[in-house]
């Protein structure tokens, strides 16, 4: 997934980064330009203009001259006839970003709106940038061998830079506690010496005359009675040579001696700390920290996902007033167990005789029914809806598939574990999601069924229009995609207490409501997360109208998240009322 904004260049107001495009203007291309080659231009302040062109065509070259000749005058440099990136302030949040893009419509490969062809053929196509369009200082790419970009901040004004701060000091608390030590002993050594500096010079000066046996009148300066100063800087470095045995500087010796000793021979052959699973001994890689080991000081926990793998399956789900799967959870077990009815153990073999694999089918799916498994829902009398479900898992969501597109050897990447898990139950149940494209992914969906497996299936595709991003405040996300029928959809995902105020209400229109939230609640009391899915089919004109007003939302500079989420409220208002189909998950820990 590869259109990247890398790096950029810190300036007073907005920063505007101005580009030469391959497909520049008419000059270029009547010299012949290769189309695929692109130039830029760096405005960074008024006086200071750094022109990064390679002077392949008489265009390019007339506006080097051209910057040349505004440098020297201290003038703004033209707007090029390429692309102008317009965004914030260099600032140091990781995780947002604000701008917008205006790039020539004959080198924009994506869709165009009537507007754009026909009134306004000639001006530019803006489009917003988001997060996902930025690469952070140091990023790598995957799934891409190449991207083009442009440096949208540099140096100290990169965001990752701005986050940077001094590594902390890796020191026990033994070697903390040492270094007070040591330096309360450092003051009691000067203080003694200085204390002996005085004395020694203050008896020298006064009294070592009336012992003439020791004739310092002829001493030389070290106990000259005539320059008592002098003798009792003598004295001073004297005597903090003969105390300076207080500092205990063997002790450190000894202290790191006996660290890697217990790293090398206790900490590593510990057998008590062998995982046997990936067949790994313990390897102490220093042994600074030894005396820290074990000695927890803070706990911080984000509810249950930092204090264990978090790690989700698809275990249960509730479609059209029914409830699938057969799945017991260690919750509902332990209940059973203190009521004293004790659920009978996890059969071994299934009707047939073959033996039952313990655990997940797939890694994000542990789902057994066998009224729906193999194909089984569609000749069910609500497969419609049981098809519009699984659609909603395969459709709406951020994963990109890895590796090659077939069921066996695909690989999602993820933002979340629940993520993954839907889009590997929609493949279990046979809407396999192939691939993301730019404006759309391709799901691979069945037909007919045959001995209880799928005989058939045919790839579909399904134009995304719009992302709606999940995030803790809205706790929902939708999609809004054009259906292979033609349709104009949104699929919504979130919690049940936005999906269910989100609601359509029509006379009887609420058939399964209430059976779904009884099945939720059950879910719930056993343990396992729930979500709801939802859908709403828009006319062409309820979502062109709604669209013009998301896209100036997406495009402003300023409260951007406000104003979309605004939009979102409006769009995701009136969904269908009989498709209120929660989807659940065991949370393993």
């Amino acid at each position: 997934e590869g259109c990247g904004v890398v790096g950029e260049r810190g300036t007073k107001g907005l920063a505007f980064l101005k580009t030469f495009a391959g497909v520049v203007g008419n000059e270029a291309n009547a010299a012949g330009t290769d189309a695929a080659t692109i130039q830029s231009v760096v405005d960074a302040k008024a006086d200071q203009v750094a022109p990064v062109i390679e002077p392949e065509s008489r265009g390019i070259r007339r506006f080097t001259r051209l910057l040349s000749t505004r440098r020297a005058k201290k003038e703004d440099p033209p707007d090029p006839a390429g692309a102008r990136v317009e965004c914030e302030h260099p600032n140091n949040s990781l995780y947002t970003f604000t701008g917008n893009l205006d790039v020539p419509k004959g080198a924009y490969d994506g869709p165009l709106t009537e507007d754009d062809v026909h009134l306004f053929p000639d001006s530019k196509k803006k489009l917003s940038l988001v997060p996902y369009n930025v690469l952070l200082r140091g990023s790598s790419l995957r799934n891409t061998e190449w991207v083009l970009g442009v440096a949208i901040y540099t140096g100290h004004d990169t965001k990752v830079m701005m986050n940077s701060s001094a590594a902390p000091s890796k020191r026990s608390q033994i070697e903390y506690g040492m270094d007070r030590v040591v330096l309360m002993m450092l003051l009691l050594l000067l203080t003694m010496g200085t204390v002996t500096a005085i004395v020694c010079g203050v008896w020298i000066k006064n009294d070592s005359l009336k012992n003439w046996y020791l004739r310092t009148d002829t001493a030389d300066m070290v106990f000259d009675p005539t320059n008592a100063p002098l003798v009792g800087i003598v004295a001073f470095l004297t005597s903090y040579v003969l105390y300076g045995y207080l500092i205990p500087i063997s002790l450190y010796v000894s202290l790191e001696f006996v660290k890697v000793m217990q790293a090398t021979v206790f900490i590593n052959q510990d057998r008590a700390l062998y995982h046997a699973e990936t067949d790994t001994p313990m390897r102490a890689r220093t042994s600074n920290l030894n005396e820290e080991l074990g000695m927890v000081h803070t706990v911080l926990s984000d509810k249950t996902g930092t204090l264990t793998c978090n790690s989700m399956e698809f275990f249960k789900m509730s479609i059209a007033g029914g409830s699938y799967g057969a799945g017991v959870t260690e919750i509902e077990r332990a209940v059973a167990k203190r009521n004293g009815n004790p659920l009978p153990p996890a059969p071994t073999h299934d009707s047939k005789g073959a033996p039952v694999k313990s655990g997940p089918i797939e890694p994000g799916f542990n789902f057994k029914d066998s009224r729906i498994d193999g194909g089984g829902w569609m000749t069910h009398a609500e497969s419609r809806v049981f098809v519009d479900f699984f659609r909603v898992l395969a459709v709406c969501h951020t994963v990109i598939p890895e590796g090659e597109p077939k069921p066996a050897t695909v690989c999602y990447q993820a933002e979340s574990p629940d993520e993954s898990a839907f889009v590997v139950a929609a493949k279990r149940f046979g809407f396999f999601f192939k691939a993301r494209h730019t404006t759309g992914i391709d799901v691979e969906e069945p037909e007919s069924i045959d001995n209880e497996t799928v005989s058939s299936s045919t790839t579909k595709r399904f134009d995304i229009l719009n992302i709606l991003e999940f995030n803790s405040t809205r706790k929902r996300m939708s999609v809004i995609c054009r259906t292979p029928e033609g349709t104009l959809v949104l699929y919504c995902k979130g919690a049940d207490s936005v999906i269910y105020e989100r609601l359509r209400h029509v006379p009887g229109g609420q058939t399964h409501a209430e059976s779904t939230q009884a099945h939720m609640d059950n879910y719930a009391a056993s343990g396992l997360r729930t979500l709801c899915l939802a859908k709403r089919e828009l006319t062409k004109t309820e979502y062109d109208a709604w669209n013009e007003t998301y896209t100036e939302a997406a495009q402003s500079l300023e409260k951007r998240d406000e104003k979309i989420d605004a939009c979102a409220e409006v769009i995701e208002n009136g969904l269908s009322p009989h498709f209120p189909n929660p989807a659940s998950l065991f949370y393993l820990s």
